[in-house]
């Protein structure tokens, strides 16, 4: 019966396991990402997010027209028309990278750097990107702080 029991509790702790993907799989997704988003590639973007994504940009309300959270991936396309029609991608660079003790967090510190379509207004500064992947390591939540 013991032997049961045993046999049974690491066949539940193996699916367990891989009920999520490995780590590079999301670290690969979040590389799509950057690569997209660095070149202005916005529907690249969001083939790396879940379809029921929560894109949560935080900051002043009213002081860029993206600050806000933007729910599912009509509302994040809704967000990178917004972000796009103000603003161009200089750079983004990712300078550290950290996993959670679980392989669905990951926290992504950056350099970005835009210039304002209209006025040609330069702005740069760190953020950073807190990412939860879904079970097939696509961006699930992403949370962007930053300091200007």
């Amino acid at each position: 019966m013991l032997q049961k029991i045993v046999v049974c509790f690491w066949l539940v702790a193996l699916l367990l396991a891989n009920v999520h993907a490995d780590n590079f799989t999301c670290k690969f997704r979040v590389d799509q990402y950057y690569s997209a988003v660095n070149t202005g590639n916005f529907t690249g973007a969001l083939s790396t997010l879940s379809d029921d994504v929560v894109y949560d940009i935080k900051g002043t309300p009213g002081l860029l027209p993206f600050i806000g959270k933007w729910v599912n991936k009509t509302g994040v396309t809704n967000l990178f028309m917004a972000f796009g029609s103000t603003f161009q991608v200089v750079e983004i660079s990712q300078k550290y990278a950290v996993w959670s003790n679980e392989p669905t967090e990951w926290m992504q510190f950056n350099y970005e750097a835009f210039r304002m379509k209209d006025s040609g207004f330069f702005l740069d500064f760190t953020a950073i990107h807190y990412f939860t992947f879904d079970s097939d390591c696509y961006i699930q939540q992403f949370f962007n702080y930053y300091d200007t």
